[in-house]
């Protein structure tokens, strides 16, 4: 594996970095290499069309028309 050397990174950003290391009780070079894995995986538009791919395969739900269900109790009148 190689390694990288980040600089100029936000304050802010370490000390949440440190604070989940400590909680899931890894180091910060294990959180690190988390966020930039998940950073580099599927990109919205990926996960989108992905999420696309799915929905074209599910059948659409059999809703009954509130004005079809409206109309019938009217004419029952």
């Amino acid at each position: 594996m190689a390694d990288i050397t980040i600089t100029n990174v936000d304050d802010a950003a370490v000390q949440k970095m440190l604070e989940h290391a400590a909680r899931t009780g890894r180091t910060l070079d294990a959180v690190a290499r988390d966020v930039l894995l998940k950073a580099l995986h599927a990109a919205p538009s990926e996960r989108l069309a992905a999420a696309d791919r799915v929905r074209a395969m599910t059948p659409a739900p059999l809703l009954t028309d509130a004005t079809e269900m409206v109309r019938e109790d009217r004419d029952r009148r």
